[in-house]
C-alpha cells in the first residue's frame, strides 16, 4: 500500500466515525418543534406506501380487502393534509373500507372530502371514480334523484378523463337509474347507446347486463313485440354473463303475448323449480302478466296481490330508510371533525410554549449535524476522487485489452469486404495503438497518463460518432454481403436507430466485444440487443427473415 493509500485509509476510518456519532447525535435528540405545524400520528411515507398498497388491491380486485391498519394509517394522514392528488385516492379508499362494513355516513363523509381534493387537483379520473360511489350508495337507500346527479357528472368526468368504457357503464347506471323513476323513454335511449358500445367493444358483461334492463322497459311499457326481439340477442354460449332466471321471465311473458300458454305455463314451472328464486317481486309480477295476458283473469288478480302484498312490504323498507339518520351523522361526523380541530388548535398551544425553550438546544445541534455533514462531505469528495482515478485504470486497461477485437472477428466474410472495412478504420485504430504505447512508456508520470487517457477516450467516441465512416461501412456491407443493410431497413420497420447500427456492426464481422465499446456499452448487453433484433425480425414477417437471422447470428 502506498503513503497516499494509508492517508486515504485513515481519513475514511475517521469520516465513518465522524458519520457515526452524527447519526447517532441526531436520533439521541427530538427535532425542535414548530410553530406552524404540529407533528402527524404518521410519517408521510408511510401513508403514500399504504395508499399504493391500497390502490393495488383496488385494481387487481373485483372485492379489495383492505387492511384496518391501512385505513388508519390514511385516515390519521390525509384528513389534515394538502396534498390533494394522493388525498383523493387516500379517502376514496377510506369511504370503500367504511361502506363495506356498513359505515354509510362516514363513506359519504369520506366522499365529499376526497370529491373536494379530486376537484382542487384536476384529477377526473377519481373525480369519476369518487361520484359513481356516490350515486351507488344514493341509489341503494333509494335517492335516486340524488344518484341521477352523480352518475351525470360521473360520465362527463370519465370524458375529461378520456376513459370511454368508465363513461360508458357510467352511462349504464344513470339508463337504470332513470327506470327506477320511470323515465322509461330517456332509460332506453341512453341503454341503446351503452348497448351499442359494448357491442362493439366486446364488453359482453356490459351487454347482457344492458339487455337485461331494455328488456324489462320493453315490459314496463307493454311492448312485447320489442322484448321478444331483445331476447333474440342473448347468446345461450355465453349464458353465465346474463340472469338466467330474468330471461325466463321475460320469454314466459313473450310466449303469452303470442298466444303459447302452453310454452308460458312451461317456463313459468321451470322457474318455479328452480332452489332459489332471485327475485320474488319478478316472480309474482310474471305470473300476473302471464294470466293477465291469456285473459285468465282471477289467475291475475291472485298474483297481483300477491305483487301488491310484497310491493307494500317493499314501500314501508323505503320509508324505513334512515335518511334523515344519514343526516344527522353526517352532522355530528362534522361536529367531531370541529371538535378534533379545536383540540389541535390547543396541542399547537402548548407546543409553541415548549418551543421557545427547546429552540437553543435545537440550534445547537443543528450546527453540529452541519459541519458534521461538511467534514463528511469532504472526506467523500476524496473518496470519490480515488475511485475515480482507479476506474481510469480500469478503463484504459479495458480499453487496451479490447484493441485486438476492433480488428475484423469474423474470417468467413468475403476478403474483399475485410479489406473494405480494414481501409475504412486502419487511421483510427493505428492512433489508438499509438497512443497506448504512449500510455506504457509514461507510466511513471501522472500526469502525462491523465493526457494520454483523454486523448484515447476522446478517439474512442470519435468512433462511435463517426457516421461518414458508418456510411462506408454500410455501403461495403451492403456490396459485399447480398445488400444485408438495406433488405433489414426495407423489411424490418420496427427496428430502431441503435439496433440497425448493432446490426450493421454485426453484418461487418465485429465481436460483441467490440460492438460494446462503439455502442458504450457491455458484451452481454450486446448480446441482449442481438437476440432483441432477431426477435423483431421474427415478429415482422419479413420476406428474408431466415437470411437475416442466420447473418445475425454468425460469431
Amino acid at each position: 500500500m502506498t503513503r497516499n493509500d494509508n492517508i486515504l485509509s485513515a481519513i475514511a476510518k475517521m469520516g465513518s466515525l465522524l458519520l457515526v456519532a452524527c447519526v447517532l447525535c441526531v436520533a439521541c435528540s427530538n427535532e425542535a418543534p414548530s410553530a406552524n405545524n404540529a407533528p402527524t400520528r404518521v410519517s408521510r411515507e408511510a401513508a403514500i406506501r399504504a395508499c399504493e398498497e391500497c390502490e393495488e388491491q383496488y385494481l387487481n380486485y373485483d372485492a379489495p380487502a383492505y387492511e384496518e391498519e391501512q385505513i388508519a394509517t390514511l385516515h390519521d394522514y390525509y384528513m389534515e393534509s394538502d396534498e390533494h392528488g394522493t388525498r383523493a385516492r387516500a379517502l376514496f379508499f377510506c369511504a370503500q373500507a367504511s361502506y363495506a362494513k356498513g359505515d354509510t355516513a362516514q363513506a359519504l363523509l369520506y366522499l365529499i372530502e376526497a370529491e373536494k381534493s379530486a376537484e382542487a387537483n384536476g384529477d377526473y379520473l377519481y373525480d369519476g371514480r369518487i361520484k359513481r360511489m356516490k350515486g351507488d350508495i344514493y341509489g341503494e337507500g333509494y335517492l335516486f334523484a340524488n344518484a341521477l346527479e352523480e352518475y351525470q357528472k360521473c360520465y362527463e368526468s370519465f370524458t375529461k378523463a378520456n376513459m370511454a368504457s368508465h363513461a360508458q357503464y357510467a352511462l349504464f347506471d344513470e339508463g337504470v337509474t332513470l327506470i327506477h323513476i320511470r323515465d322509461f323513454a330517456a332509460a332506453e335511449q341512453i341503454l341503446n347507446k351503452t348497448l351499442t358500445y359494448a357491442a362493439e367493444e366486446s364488453l359482453l358483461g356490459l351487454y347482457y347486463g344492458t339487455l337485461h334492463y331494455l328488456v324489462d322497459i320493453a315490459i314496463y311499457t307493454g311492448d312485447y313485440d320489442k322484448c321478444g326481439e331483445l331476447l333474440e340477442l342473448y347468446d345461450e354460449a355465453d349464458s353465465e354473463w346474463y340472469n338466467t332466471e330474468h330471461k325466463l321471465f321475460a320469454e314466459a311473458i313473450v310466449a303469452a303475448h303470442n298466444g303459447d300458454m302452453r310454452d308460458a305455463d312451461r317456463l313459468l314451472d321451470e322457474i318455479e323449480g328452480t332452489a332459489e328464486v332471485e327475485s320474488i317481486e319478478d316472480y309474482y309480477y310474471t305470473h300476473y302478466l302471464v294470466h293477465r295476458i291469456g285473459g285468465d283473469s282471477l289467475r291475475a288478480v291472485e298474483w297481483l296481490e300477491r305483487s301488491k302484498e310484497h310491493q307494500d312490504g317493499q314501500i314501508l323498507k323505503v320509508l324505513n330508510q334512515p335518511t334523515l339518520n344519514i343526516e344527522l351523522e353526517l352532522l355530528q361526523s362534522r361536529l367531531d371533525a370541529e371538535r378534533t380541530e379545536r383540540q389541535l388548535i390547543e396541542k399547537n398551544r402548548q407546543q409553541e410554549l415548549r418551543h421557545a425553550e427547546a429552540e437553543r438546544g435545537y440550534i445547537v445541534r443543528l450546527n453540529t449535524y452541519i459541519i458534521c455533514t461538511i467534514v463528511i462531505g469532504v472526506i467523500l469528495l476524496l473518496l470519490y476522487i480515488r475511485y475515480r482515478w482507479r476506474a481510469k485504470n480500469r478503463d484504459i486497461a479495458q480499453y487496451i485489452e479490447t484493441i485486438r477485437e476492433l480488428q475484423m472477428a469474423n474470417r468467413d466474410l468475403p476478403n474483399e469486404m475485410n479489406a473494405t472495412i480494414a481501409t475504412i478504420y486502419r487511421d483510427r485504430f493505428s492512433e489508438i495503438n499509438a497512443l497506448c504505447e504512449t500510455y506504457y512508456d509514461h507510466s511513471g508520470t501522472t500526469r502525462q497518463k491523465s493526457i494520454v487517457f483523454n486523448q484515447l477516450s476522446q478517439t474512442i467516441e470519435d468512433i462511435k460518432g463517426d457516421d461518414k465512416r458508418l456510411a462506408e461501412m454500410e455501403r461495403a456491407v451492403n456490396k459485399y454481403r447480398n445488400n444485408l443493410m438495406q433488405r433489414l431497413r426495407e423489411q424490418v420497420s420496427k427496428l430502431s436507430e441503435r439496433d440497425m447500427r448493432v446490426a450493421l456492426y454485426i453484418f461487418a464481422g465485429f465481436s460483441n466485444r467490440a460492438i460494446s465499446i462503439f455502442i458504450d456499452s457491455d458484451p452481454v448487453s450486446v448480446s441482449k440487443l442481438r437476440y432483441n433484433i432477431k426477435q423483431k425480425i421474427k415478429s415482422s414477417s419479413a420476406e428474408d427473415s431466415e437470411e437475416l437471422i442466420q447473418a445475425l447470428s454468425e460469431k
